[in-house]
């Protein structure tokens, strides 16, 4: 009799798929999501501590306009025993404020703003959009030696939603130092070397975690001041930051699964800017950009407005 034939064993593959396949749209926007309001939340309080800059000195009062846009881009980032999918923003804010001149060293001042931001998630996963309303106050000192110190306390409620999850609203709260000091140089160059750190807090939900962040950064500043004809004065400036975000544990609740929201982390930031005044006018314009291995800002303009008596 002829042998019966063996089956041929079969070989054991164990089927490798993109990471990001095996997250759903939903999933993938409810972790996003949480990344893109702390980026709202820190958009709004570097465009305040901007505006603290111009005011340290100088008249009793200001009311001021400040429009902040800029275009910001998160790379994929691990979350569970997967990744997310990374995603594309445009945000723009709206700040006015008020301040005056407590003492001769001391400024105190509130401010309120809005901001949006309209979100791609790459390749198939949809887009989102992220809202916030902010109110806050602000307090500077400064030194007759140059040594100043900035302070700012902000709340500010946010709504998040996508074309895969619900609305939903969130309480953060924001509280933020910087010191430094401006030394006097030949020429009428000044630079003044900066240090800030900030706190910041948002709610969670029945299934997701709170979220506490802590961010540092340090920079130079550059600036000269020319005095131009008909009474107009002008400073152009340049700036380089290195900023680093840091977060607890925050996770998310999905359908059983934990699901980690990762923190950004660094970023390398310059800025290039000119602040002029005629009168009680001042008016200026940045243009800065943001690189990171996980975060990076290809632009970003501010453009402001200050009345001062």
């Amino acid at each position: 009799p002829q042998p019966q034939p063996q089956p041929q064993p079969q070989p054991n593959i164990t089927p490798s798929l993109p990471a990001t396949a095996q997250l759903l749209e939903s999933a993938n926007a409810q972790v996003s999501l949480r990344q893109a309001e702390l980026l709202m939340v820190e958009n709004e309080l570097n465009g305040i501590h901007q505006r603290l800059g111009e005011i340290r000195t100088g008249a009793k009062g200001n009311i001021w306009v400040r429009n902040v846009n800029s275009h910001q881009k998160l790379t994929a980032l691990s979350t569970g025993e997967s990744q997310t999918s990374g995603f594309k923003q445009n945000v723009h804010s709206l700040q006015i404020g008020a301040d005056a001149a407590a003492t001769d060293k001391v400024r105190l001042g509130g401010f309120v703003g809005h901001s949006q931001a309209t979100i791609d998630f790459n390749n198939h996963y949809g887009n989102g959009k992220v809202k916030g309303q902010t109110i806050g106050v602000y307090g500077t000192y400064m030194a007759d030696n140059g040594v100043y110190l900035d302070n700012i306390a902000q709340y500010s409620r946010l709504t998040a939603d996508s074309n895969h999850t619900e609305k939903q609203r969130y309480n953060a709260y924001t509280l933020s130092s910087e010191i430094g000091k401006q030394f006097q140089l030949a020429g009428a160059w000044t630079v003044t070397p900066q240090a800030q750190l900030a706190w910041t807090h948002i709610n969670g939900k029945e299934k997701e975690d709170s979220l506490s962040a802590i961010s540092s950064r340090v920079g130079l500043r550059l600036a000269k001041t020319f005095e131009l004809k008909q009474g107009w004065k002008l400073q152009p400036y340049a700036e380089a930051n290195a900023i680093t975000t840091r977060h607890h544990q925050s996770d998310i609740n999905y359908r059983g699964t934990q699901l980690n929201v990762e923190s950004y982390r660094d970023r390398f930031t310059s800025a290039i800017g000119f602040n002029a005044g005629l009168g009680n006018h001042r008016i200026g314009l940045e243009v800065n950009r943001a690189d990171g291995k996980h975060i990076k800002q290809p632009f970003g303009v501010q453009a402001v407005y200050r009345f001062q008596w």
